[in-house]
């Protein structure tokens, strides 16, 4: 169940950036999207991820340098970012660093 979810979760953020235009979701590749482990369930319906929990934290990374997306998985245990074509290593590296520091995001892969 673990693997099928994990499966669906990474099809549906390798495909998500294809509801952009044409011309974004033809540049997104593998090496531009990472994916975070995060503890955002929600404590009243814990199938869920939390609303609440999750917005500012997306918001805050989609105004981060480099980031183009941030999404929240429906069970709440992972995000993806979906880094801007022309962001550098060194940006990426740094968001994420702080963002594991400040949020308690656990980086699976990517950056």
């Amino acid at each position: 169940m673990k693997t099928t979810a994990a499966t669906v979760f990474l099809a549906a953020t390798i495909c998500a950036p294809l509801v952009m235009s044409a011309e974004d979701a033809a540049h997104v590749t593998s090496d531009r999207i990472s994916v975070f482990k995060v503890p955002l369930v929600c404590p009243a319906a814990p199938q869920i991820g939390c609303g609440s929990a999750s917005k500012p934290i997306l918001l805050d990374l989609e105004k981060q340098p480099g980031v183009l997306e941030a999404w929240l998985n429906r069970a709440g245990t992972r995000i993806a970012v979906v880094w801007k074509p022309d962001s550098h290593t060194e940006t990426r590296r740094n968001v994420a660093t702080d963002y594991r520091r400040t949020k308690g995001l656990t980086e699976l892969f990517g950056v």
